[in-house]
């Protein structure tokens, strides 16, 4: 679930326009992303710092007559892979009236509170799953332009998923024209190391969005002040008193509909407080699987209409339908349908498209036939299915046919990895973890010993758990040039054997045993 200061409540419905589809948006509920106290707290501390940040020389007093230019404050790691990361939910309310809200381009995405608390900052959420991409620091807070770092709070809890007069994790950067910018509800820990007093470029990292303080989901929250202590909205707007001129170096549309995601799943994505949260993203089917398909969109309208279609391996259609909100705009929304691979369809790697507003979106999965019964017996592997022809075995790679024979190792619960012909693709997961019991491997501390060796005439084996039903003795060809069948045989003769490198093998009720021979 995505929420903010202002909590955002994600609803199930169903789109009465298109009866299967589910999923939800967001609507607002009121809560003070800082309380009055914590505020004063706040700016007391910077103008202690500050005081003591000049005294130092480490903060110029004097003021550049030149303006800031802001950046977007957050961008995705290097690992993320959708398309869109955030949603802005809340900007800064201009209306004085309690209960009537004006944000900077006369709409009504703001919030106020009968305290009498008008919301003071803009508010961006990571979106979808955002606990997900907190725990995974995916979403990073940056500078949104140079300045001096002048506080710092730090240690507090960034789990928060309800209304509190918990403490936030931030940093307060002021710049070269004497505004400040705080960056709140940061992720416990991971603040720049920096210290007070020390400068950061624009685009610098500062720290990861988390949920501190009075917050009920990862989010950011931005507040800006200008030189004189005046808050700052940073948008150019007609219902916008506190700046004729924009302070962005590139100011976004009011609305920025796009599709932040599009995501395959083995169940209906859950929402929810931290713990609560379970996206069930999956990429790998098998035919007879039940798939989710779902849309993640951001600032999506009534009037705008998504084109889904799901495509097989050869590029023929398998499923298609269109989805339009049921609301007139939602911050972020999501829909799904669930569809079933019927059996004895095309393995391979399938897409999942959207087209939206002009855009095309893509995401690929793969399904693979029936996961293959596999089975040893006496080392020797065998598949039931046809899988193609790479088999991993302990992370040994063996090419060419289904049935292997390997080296052996204890009883036990082992891992067979196989590869279904090119599927999954190679940005996927490539192999299929299948669990079977095997009697089988080799390694030095579980095979047997021969003495002496290197040898000329005749061998003893020994280190044998069991009594040794048979013994081979195999050239490094793979041809078996002996084979010797009794109860407790113990020692052969290898006389007859040409000078040269081989591999003794011995069976005994439940094992395969082996080790390499040097024939002098």
């Amino acid at each position: 679930m995505k929420h903010v200061c202002s909590l955002l409540l994600i609803s199930l419905l169903i789109n009465t326009a298109n009866a299967q589809d589910f999923g939800g948006g967001f609507e607002n509920e009121n809560s003070q992303c800082i309380s009055d106290f914590h505020r004063a707290g706040i700016k007391q501390k910077l103008k202690q710092n500050r005081n003591l940040l000049i005294q130092e020389g480490k903060l110029n007093p004097g003021r550049s007559s030149v303006a800031v230019a802001l950046s977007l404050p957050l961008k995705s790691s290097s690992d993320f892979i959708d398309y869109n990361f955030f949603a802005i939910s809340n900007y800064v309310d201009h209306n004085s009236n309690i209960g009537e809200l004006t944000d900077y381009n006369c709409g009504t995405r703001s919030y106020d509170t009968e305290s009498g608390y008008h919301h003071r900052g803009i508010d961006y959420f990571s979106w979808p799953f955002s606990w997900e991409l907190m725990d995974d620091d995916m979403i990073e807070i940056i500078a949104a332009a140079p300045g001096t770092i002048i506080g710092k709070d730090d240690g507090n809890d960034d789990k928060s998923c309800s209304f509190n007069s918990s403490s936030w994790n931030a940093i307060y950067i002021e710049h070269t024209d004497g505004s400040i910018a705080w960056y709140g509800h940061l992720k416990n820990g991971s603040i720049t190391s920096k210290a007070v007093g020390e400068t950061v470029a624009v685009g610098e990292y500062l720290g990861i969005m988390g949920s501190s303080g009075n917050s009920t989901g990862p989010h950011l929250h931005l507040e800006l002040y200008d030189s004189n202590d005046n808050l700052i909205d940073p948008y150019e707007g007609s219902c916008n008193p506190t700046t004729s001129s924009t302070w962005w170096d590139n100011q976004e549309e009011y609305y920025s509909p796009t599709v932040n995601a599009l995501k395959t799943h083995d169940a209906a994505p859950e929402f929810g407080c931290y713990g609560e949260e379970d996206s069930h993203i999956e990429d790998e089917f098998v035919v007879g699987d039940l798939v989710y398909f779902a849309t993640y969109f951001r600032d999506q309208q009534i009037q705008h209409v998504s084109e889904h279609r799901i495509y097989r391996p050869d590029g023929s259609l398998f499923q298609e339908w269109q989805t339009q909100s049921n609301a007139d705009h939602y911050s972020a929304s999501y829909w799904y349908r669930s569809f079933r691979i019927p059996a004895g369809d095309q393995a391979g790697v399938w897409s999942f498209t959207v087209e939206y507003l002009g855009n095309q979106y893509e995401q690929y999965f793969c399904v693979s036939p029936s996961k293959p019964n596999i089975t040893f017996q006496d080392g020797q592997l065998v598949s039931s299915s046809e899988v193609g022809n790479q088999w991993f075995f302990e992370g040994e790679e063996i090419e060419g046919a289904d049935s292997q024979t390997y080296t052996p190792i204890e009883d036990g619960e082992y891992s067979v990895n196989v590869t279904v012909g090119d599927c999954p693709p190679s940005e996927l997961a490539n192999v299929y973890e299948i669990e079977t019991k095997v009697t089988s491997i080799s390694g030095t501390s579980k095979s047997i010993q021969l003495l002496p060796n290197p040898a000329t005439t005749t061998i003893a084996i020994t280190n044998v758990p069991r009594s040794i039903n048979t013994i081979n003795v195999i050239d490094l060809s793979g041809n078996k040039v002996m084979h010797l069948s009794s109860n407790n045989l113990n020692q052969i003769d290898i006389s007859n054997l040409s000078k040269g490198v081989y591999i003794i093998q011995v069976t005994t009720d439940s094992q395969i045993l082996q080790q390499t021979l040097i024939k002098q």
